[in-house]
């Protein structure tokens, strides 16, 4: 299959709805049923994809809560609204909490198992922890429209006397009498002139002001209140704390019949308080027929509350929007004043309980409670068979939230809720579950023990006995990220010691004893300036007696008795090496690494390090350098496992900081369905759907596990950041097991790369390439076509600059005379800035590597960006596999039709690249894999390239026509399976004859010429000795120590840069910069190729390097740069001994005038596994010595690769 390309074709987005009733969680705090959402906004605006009706309009802008990447809690917009006929079965998941919700089997919900996995709803499983998040809303200033609620009603007047003088005024501006205008209403004469006295009805003031071209909104500004009889009502009610609680009250303990408002309690204090409220907000005085009975006769105000909330009926009760969408004081007023009526607080225990009638005001107190981060219980209780939904809140920390918001009237309430508010938290509520694994991988890497925390009994969590709080999770990780900080410290006072240490030994300073004396200087003379005999100086001259640490003062006094001075050398006899040593054993024990480890790896024995210290024995220096060398090593690992630490603790703090309520499932049932069912699309692609978060790429997942397990070179281009989870093992243990395969993470064999760091702070670098790029590549690269004129410019340009960069490009394009330039220099102006390109690129060896996997990760890049980093990434990829400077490998593009659209929809920068590879790439041993879920959008003559498809269920008619024109073999029968294709089923095509449909395996990973067969590359079980691109000696590691009479011999690999030329190869050690001469050794003659310089500065070095000897005026014909600064420019290359002048004329000095066929090399790389013991760092940058080289050398392609060296 891998002998050809693989496209992997998805049905996008259909399948995932919820029922008609859910409730979504709008951006102003309000719950709305989704169904009467998407019905509003999806009538007259829609159309089908199969049987998908779809609105991408927005009428009203809506809002709602989802959870990002980070896990915080942000509104997102709704994208799209889609609802489609269901008859089948949908899922109901019941949690703890009391949440219900109902989904079709493929939507996607989060569960907290170590991390957060999305699952789809027929594989979650009783015990998995939903997501709860709890928005924080301030809410606003809300206004009832009373007018608005009766403008329909004939019974209401409005008794306004400007209002009349505005009417009759705009009649004599039109010229008609007061009579002749009551003909357009149903009314006498008389009775249409007693409306101007006793009140116009508000039906036939709008008429009014309809007929007279009078904004009706403009004139009802002008009425307080609205007449009815002898009553009044207002004409709007402002929602501030004395209203909210007046409307708690009567929800609570009122009964309204329509006509008459009742309210009943006995406390004396609320009474007191009813009846100022009353009064204050209406100017009523209830009536009181009995000592605990409160009446108010006032119809049409009776039925405006009814129209609120204050319904006739116990069952039908509501809160009011207005209310729900308030500022949190106006929440807790409500609050306050229907706790103290409807609230029984328990006598011994943190507990409130509300029992109601109306499971709506039970889901709006549910919700209200939520705002402050309180999640109630919610269960029914039966009474009389009768179901009653009641709401429960535990827990001290919710006491406490309540406490200091909320001042009850009753007294024992008042007594009680303060006293269960310093009761101390119980650890049982409000936990954190699943999270065991990170606390235990964490607390492994830092060597951290309970004493070192203020959560003395932290490992009960690791061991699963408890789950932590999230007031305890939160102490415990301010003292996991303490020790965090400690490790770090101790790290970089670690590679500070190494890096501080000469990296010189005895012998280095005897040499200076043996120059001093082959000088003519006497033993005698050198020992009158130290304290050590002549005899003894003698003795390990000639290797007589071992070396000292008294070798150092010794060679300082030898370099001074010659007017000389190292300062490595005084260095070492400045420090003391007790101390040094002392802190590294410090160093050592706080990294958590033994000491008796630490000797043992120096080979010597456990209690080398305390005896010295001990006994103060001055430790020989060279010693001291190898303990901190391997200290290094050892924080240098450290190091890497702090990056999981830091990515774990990062995880963990994201769910103790975003207002996060993890829910237990405690039943999951199948239930009949036959209606509408919803989806919404957001930015964020989940939403909060009746308090429960809900989600809106599987198979290439499998996929990619089978190629690691192969060891295959991958690289996948990751628009959204989906592919990071091969990193982390499934935990569907069960399902796997079916499959005879366990849970596999690859985390080791995957490094991802963006060249946004900023968003993406897990991921490496990415630097492209600027270095011999071509005018057809440059203007591959530019955000605006060219003109005639300016592809001139800049083919000329590019010619005359040998190796150009953005620098040297926008200098000489300055240089130029036509005016047409001036755009071009800001276009590429604009390419340099994007600080995608440097003059240290990322090796193409490093991303393309046997047995590992390269995600370039392009989340929060601008399409723009996107099009130019593939483009230019991928075309250097393809150009360095044509050359074999990189193995075949394997090219994963996800979400392709934005790479490489159809036509029709326009050329993106990287159409013709991908076009090329899908064209090419496989007889260059280059794979490509597309995954789309629009193959109507993938450009035809690319997916005919691939002759492997994968597809899953699709139902676009459009997507459905694509796949059948680029696939051979499928029949009209064939399309109708792929449209019922089931969940976790594929069809195969190209491998066989006919389709070949699949059952698709479980994720053992976290859920997100001739041809060359890429499959059949020796690449396996790298693990027994790793495969790398070797240069091998001419003899054995057998050899070596044959000859060496089975001595302890290493295996040491160096990084190389092979460049061929056009008559010969030479071979760079980049560990050192040097040209290689001697194979054995590695050694040869040093690069001097780090020269900085300006542009202008860069074109002389180029010209002297040409020529090799020449005048200043051959400079000044050959650069057209001015004589004087030509001859600032030669000056400053003689101070820094880059050239050297002999009379008139210049010469490059010998460092820059190499006889290159003295360095040829016959070695050729090849891939084999090797085990190693050390491998060398690279030091130097091979693109920079590329850009050097090309000065002297045509050189033709390269290839990093390793030299093997023993050492005995």
């Amino acid at each position: 299959m891998l002998n050809k390309h693989i496209a992997i074709l998805a049905k996008t987005g259909s399948g995932k709805c919820i029922s008609r009733k859910t409730k979504i969680f709008l951006e102003d705090g309000s719950g709305e049923e989704i169904g009467k959402i998407v019905d509003r906004n999806i009538k007259d605006c829609s159309y089908f994809e199969e049987d998908v009706e779809i609105s991408k309009i927005n009428k009203e802008n809506l809002k709602v809560y989802a959870l990002n990447q980070e896990n915080n809690i942000v509104k997102t917009k709704i994208k799209a609204f889609t609802r489609r006929k269901y008859n089948e079965n949908l899922i109901l998941i019941k949690t703890r909490s009391g949440k219900e919700i109902e989904v079709t089997a493929e939507h996607q919900m989060p569960t907290l198992n170590e991390f957060i996995f999305w699952k789809n709803a027929n594989q979650l499983n009783k015990g998995d922890f939903l997501l709860i998040p709890m928005p924080q809303i301030r809410g606003n200033e809300q206004i009832i429209d009373i007018i608005n609620i009766w403008k329909e009603e004939y019974g209401i007047k409005v008794k306004n006397k400007e209002i009349n003088e505005k009417i009759k005024d705009k009649l004599n501006n039109k010229k008609l009498s007061l009579k002749e205008f009551s003909k357009n209403f149903k009314i006498s004469y008389s009775g249409f002139q007693n409306w101007f006295n006793e009140g116009i009805p508000i039906v036939e003031l709008i008429k009014m002001c309809e007929l007279l071209n009078l904004k009706f909104n403009e004139i009802k500004k002008e009425i307080d209140y609205l007449y009815a009889n002898t009553k009044r009502i207002p004409s709007k009610i402002k929602i501030d704390k004395d209203f909210a609680k007046l409307f708690a009250y009567f929800l609570a303990e009122g009964h309204n019949s329509g006509k008459t408002m009742i309210f009943t309690n006995s406390d004396l204090e609320i009474q007191k308080e009813f009846l100022y409220l009353t009064k204050k907000i209406f100017d009523i005085e209830p009536l009181k027929p009995t000592p605990i009975e409160f009446r108010i006769n006032n119809k049409y105000l009776s039925k405006t509350f009814q129209r609120l909330g204050f319904t006739n009926s116990s069952w039908t009760k509501f809160i009011p929007k207005e209310i729900m969408i308030s500022k949190i004081d106006i929440i807790f007023s409500f609050l306050e004043g229907f706790v103290d009526c409807d609230g029984h607080l328990a006598k011994n225990t943190p507990s409130l309980e509300i029992s109601l009638a109306s499971k709506r005001l039970i889901e709006d107190l549910e919700i209200m409670f939520m705002r402050f981060n309180i999640v109630p219980i919610k269960k029914y209780k039966k009474v009389n068979n009768r179901l009653y939904p009641k709401i429960t809140i535990y827990g001290s920390k919710n006491f406490r939230i309540l406490s200091k918001n909320l001042d009850f009237k009753i007294k024992y309430k008042k007594e009680r809720l303060d006293y269960f508010s310093r009761f101390k938290s119980n650890p049982n509520i409000e936990v954190i579950p699943n999270i065991s694994e990170n606390l235990k991988v964490i607390t492994n890497i830092l060597n951290m023990h309970e004493s070192e925390s203020r959560i003395k009994t932290f490992h009960t969590y690791i061991r699963k006995e408890k789950c932590p709080s999230i007031e305890t999770l939160k102490k415990l990780l301010e003292d996991i990220e303490e020790k965090y900080c400690f490790i770090d410290k101790n790290i970089k006072k670690a590679i500070s010691i190494y890096e501080k240490l000469p990296k010189i030994n005895e012998e280095y300073a005897l040499n200076y004893i043996k120059e001093y004396h082959s000088s003519g200087l006497t033993f005698h003379k050198l020992s009158q300036e130290a304290v050590i005999s002549e005899a003894t100086i003698r003795r390990m001259v000639f290797g007589i007696t071992n070396l000292t640490n008294n070798i150092y003062p010794l060679a300082q006094n030898a370099l001074k008795l010659i007017n000389l001075k190292d300062k490595e050398i005084e260095y070492i006899v400045k420090i003391d090496h007790i101390e040094i040593l002392k802190e590294i054993k410090d160093i050592c024990l706080n990294l958590g690494y033994g000491i008796s480890s630490l000797c043992f790896d120096i080979k010597h024995s456990k209690t080398y390090i305390y005896n010295n210290i001990t006994n103060e024995r001055n430790i020989l220096y060279s010693e001291l350098l190898k303990f901190g060398k391997r200290l290094e090593e050892i924080a240098l690992s450290k190091a890497k496992e702090l990056q999981e630490v830091k990515f774990r603790l990062s995880f963990l703090k994201s769910l103790i900081k975003n207002n996060l309520y993890f829910d237990e499932i405690i039943s999951i049932e199948k239930i009949n369905y036959d209606d509408y069912v919803y989806d919404l699309e957001t930015e964020e692609h989940n939403f909060i759907a009746n308090n429960i978060l809900i989600h809106n790429s599987y198979v290439a997942g499998v996929l990619l596990e089978e190629l690691l397990e192969l060891n295959i070179p991958l690289l996948i281009l990751d628009p959204h950041s989906e592919y990071s989870s091969l990193k982390y093992p499934s935990n569907d243990v069960e399902k796997l097991a079916k499959f005879g395969l366990k849970p596999k993470a690859y985390l080791n064999k995957i490094q991802e790369y963006s060249v946004n760091t900023e968003d993406n702070p897990d991921s490496k670098k990415l630097k492209l390439s600027m270095y011999n790029i071509s005018a057809q590549n440059l203007m591959q690269l530019l955000p605006a076509k060219l003109s005639n004129i300016q592809q001139t410019i800049l083919y000329t340009t590019l010619k005359e600059l040998q190796n150009p960069d953005f620098d040297s490009l926008i200098a000489e394009l300055d240089l130029q005379d036509n005016p047409a330039k001036f755009s071009l220099l800001n276009i590429i102006d604009y390419i340099k800035k994007l600080d995608i390109f440097s003059n240290m690129p990322t090796s193409l060896q490093e991303l393309i590597q046997p047995g590992k996997c390269s995600i370039l990760n392009l989340k929060g890049l601008d399409p723009d960006v996107q099009e130019v980093v593939v483009y230019k990434l991928l075309y250097d990829l393809f150009e360095a596999r044509k050359k074999a400077n990189i193995p075949p490998f394997f090219l994963v593009i996800e979400e392709a039709h934005n790479f490489i659209p159809e036509r029709s929809f326009g050329e993106v920068k990287s159409s013709k690249i991908i076009r090329q590879i899908s064209a090419e790439g496989r007889k260059f041993g280059l794979g490509l894999c597309i995954i789309t879920q629009r193959p109507s959008r993938i450009e035809k003559s690319v997916l005919s390239q691939c002759n492997t498809q994968i597809i899953l269920k699709v139902t676009n008619p459009n997507d459905i026509t694509s796949i059948v024109n680029s696939v051979e073999g499928i029949t009209s029968e064939t399309k109708e399976e792929i449209k019922n294709l089931t969940i976790g089923t594929a069809m195969l095509t190209g491998i066989i004859d006919v389709p070949l449909f699949t059952e698709i395996r479980p994720r053992m990973t976290k859920h997100g010429g001739e041809s060359v067969n890429i499959a059949s590359m020796s690449y396996k079980n790298i693990e027994e000795g790793e495969l790398l691109n070797i240069i091998k000696q001419n003899y054995s590691l057998e050899d070596v120590k044959i000859m060496n009479e089975n001595k302890e011999v290493k295996t040491i690999l160096t990084p190389c840069l092979l460049l061929n030329c056009n008559d010969f190869n030479i071979l760079i050690n980049l560990n050192n910069g040097e040209i290689i001469k001697d194979l054995e050794t590695g050694k040869g003659i040093k690069i001097t190729s780090n020269v900085e310089l300006s542009p202008q500065q860069k074109r002389i070095f180029d010209i002297a390097l040409t020529l090799k000897e020449f005048t200043a005026a051959e400079i000044f014909s050959r650069s057209q740069v001015q004589f004087s600064e030509i001859y600032d420019t030669l000056n400053s290359f003689i101070q820094k001994n880059y050239i050297a002048k002999e009379g008139a004329k210049y010469k490059v000095t010998n460092s820059f005038n190499i006889n290159f066929s003295e360095y040829i090399s016959y070695a050729k790389p090849e891939y084999a596994k090797v085990k190693y013991d050390k491998i060398l760092d690279k030091t130097e940058n091979p693109e920079q010595l590329k850009h050097f080289l090309q000065t002297f050398l045509k050189i033709k392609s390269s290839k990093e690769c390793f030299l093997v060296k023993y050492e005995i």
